[in-house]
Formats: C-alpha cells, sequence, structure tokens
C-alpha cells in the first residue's frame, strides 16, 4: 500500500505553500550569487563549490515550476515527491540565512519565520 504525503496537503492549506515557495526563491538566488562570485572569492574549493551551484540551479528551477503547477492544480503531489530533498534542502538554506542575517533571532518576526521553517520541514517530511 503506497502511503499518503503529508507535505502536499501542508502547501495548500495556509501559509505552506508561500514558505516553501519563498525558501525555493531564497536558494535560488543564494546558488546564482554562488556561481556568480568573483574569481579567488571562494577559497580552496572554489571551483567544485561554483559547479555544485550551476548544476542546482536548473534542479531548483525545475522543483519551483512543478511546485507552483501544483499549487495551481496542473499536476499532482506524487510528481512533487521526489523533489522533497531539494525542497528540504531550500529551507534549511533559508533558515540558516535568517538566522545569520539577524542579529537578534529572538525577535517576534524572525522567530515566527523560523517556526513556519521548521514547521514546513517537518509536515514536507511526514507520510502516513
Amino acid at each position: 500500500m503506497d502511503k499518503y504525503w503529508v507535505g502536499a496537503e501542508y502547501m495548500v492549506s495556509g501559509d505552506g505553500h508561500r514558505i516553501v515557495l519563498e525558501s525555493l526563491k531564497n536558494y535560488m538566488i543564494k546558488l546564482e550569487d554562488i556561481q556568480s562570485l568573483r574569481a579567488g572569492a571562494g577559497g580552496m574549493f572554489e571551483g567544485l563549490v561554483r559547479q555544485e551551484a550551476a548544476k542546482r540551479i536548473p534542479q531548483v528551477n525545475v522543483v519551483l515550476d512543478r511546485v507552483q503547477s501544483f499549487l495551481i492544480g496542473s499536476t499532482t503531489a506524487q510528481s512533487l515527491i521526489d523533489d522533497i530533498p531539494i525542497i528540504n534542502s531550500a529551507l534549511d538554506s533559508y533558515r540558516s540565512d535568517l538566522i545569520q542575517t539577524r542579529s537578534d533571532t529572538n525577535d517576534a518576526h524572525t522567530k515566527s519565520m523560523i517556526d513556519s521553517i521548521d514547521g514546513a520541514k517537518q509536515a514536507i517530511n511526514k507520510f502516513e
């Protein structure tokens, strides 16, 4: 018997879609920034990091398109299951960026965003 992916319900209810889309867009920007680093700015592993970013950008674009298609009803939740690792990476990256860019992670907005990301991560990985 196939398991049901609870993450699909999360994305269509409440703000679930917003946090997933924001995370994917933030991840895309971060990867593009890494790919466009000037020569010598990335240290010893610069070439490898830039190469990995270049490979990941098209994958994130595809996932972003699939999530948007799912949200408007033109594809099924099943089509997103293989994309869970990329969605998780985007959520982790967004959470990390929020913590790094905010000096006070105890302010209400930042705490709320981090809690939303943590909730998204739990929901995205849940099957019943």
